[in-house]
């Protein structure tokens, strides 16, 4: 938003390109997939690990935020067993970082 109250957009130069900053969720889709900055682990059934954002769980989930910031052992070890599959985890984050459900993988009653 400029000093007169209008929006505004900011370019990136890429190269002889200038292009649109990316949007938020595509920075938190970014940050899903690059695992830069994760400081939490969620682990499923398998033992997959998958690198996760403490602040962001905690902010999108309730039951999350008491794990990762109450008195619960996952808040010091940074380590949570998710009873869950790896491939709903995955989708589990998916939605928590874009508020997006992959209508095609989920089972509606």
């Amino acid at each position: 938003v400029s000093v007169a109250g209008m929006c505004t957009g900011t370019m990136l130069e890429m190269g002889r390109e200038l292009r649109p900053s990316p949007s938020l969720a595509e920075d938190l889709q970014r940050s899903l997939k690059s695992n830069d900055f994760a400081d939490v682990t969620l682990k499923s059934n398998e033992g997959h690990a998958f690198p996760a954002h403490r602040q962001l769980l905690a902010m999108r989930s309730p039951v999350l935020k008491a794990m990762f910031y109450g008195s619960m052992s996952e808040a010091r070890s940074g380590i949570a067993r998710i009873s869950a599959s790896s491939a709903s985890l995955q989708h589990f984050l998916q939605c928590i970082y874009t508020d997006q459900i992959d209508v095609d993988v989920v089972e509606f009653r």
